[in-house]
């Protein structure tokens, strides 16, 4: 189920696991409608240049709303003063590959209201 507050921010990243490499930078996917690595890696980053803020609030997130599911961000409040998630890292806590069943630390930059 969906959040259904006016300041709420949902946002997703995708990524491919298996072998392959390094730390890869996330870009928009089209199809998906949301940050994708399209490269097997051990982490997966999408920056600002993705998800900063959420839905319209200041300049806006850009793709909005970044999420491969029918949640909406809301559009009320200011940014960076009201909450949003301006950054996501997914990466293998053992320093191997994204894999299926695999532990994985997610790092989040977020602003939230109050603090």
């Amino acid at each position: 189920a969906c959040p259904g507050g006016d300041f709420d921010d949902v946002d997703d990243l995708v990524f491919v696991v298996g072998s392959g490499g390094g730390i890869l930078a996330a870009t928009y996917d089209d199809t998906l409608k949301a940050p994708k690595c399209s490269s097997v890696t051990r982490a997966c980053y999408a920056g600002p240049s993705l998800l900063k803020s959420r839905g319209t609030v200041g300049l806006g997130e850009p793709n909005a709303p970044n999420t491969i599911d029918q949640c909406e961000d809301g559009n009320e409040g200011e940014y960076l003063v009201d909450e949003s998630i301006e950054s996501i890292k997914v990466t293998s806590i053992d320093g191997g590959d994204l894999v299926e069943g695999a532990n994985v630390r997610v790092e989040a930059k977020v602003w939230v209201y109050g603090y």
